[in-house]
């Protein structure tokens, strides 16, 4: 099957890092394998990918301005 887009790298994946290609249809995950074939394919040889992270460490405009941004809308 060839998917809308691959990412191929380190990611974690079953609870450890593994070198491993992630399919992507729709602006979905659709299957993560060894090998996999797509439109565009990135490969990503020193970063990690980390499907689903989130980075919770915002700083809402701080220092200074912080009344133009809330929890909601940052």
């Amino acid at each position: 099957m060839k998917h809308d887009l691959v990412l191929e790298g380190n990611a974690f994946f079953n609870h450890s890092f593994q070198h491993c290609c992630i399919g992507i249809d729709d602006g979905k995950i659709t299957s993560i394998k060894k090998v996999l074939t797509g439109d565009t394919h990135h490969r990503f040889s020193k970063e990690l990918i980390l499907p689903a992270g989130i980075d919770v460490h915002v700083h809402f405009r701080d220092p200074g301005m912080t009344h133009k941004e809330t929890f909601q809308t940052g």
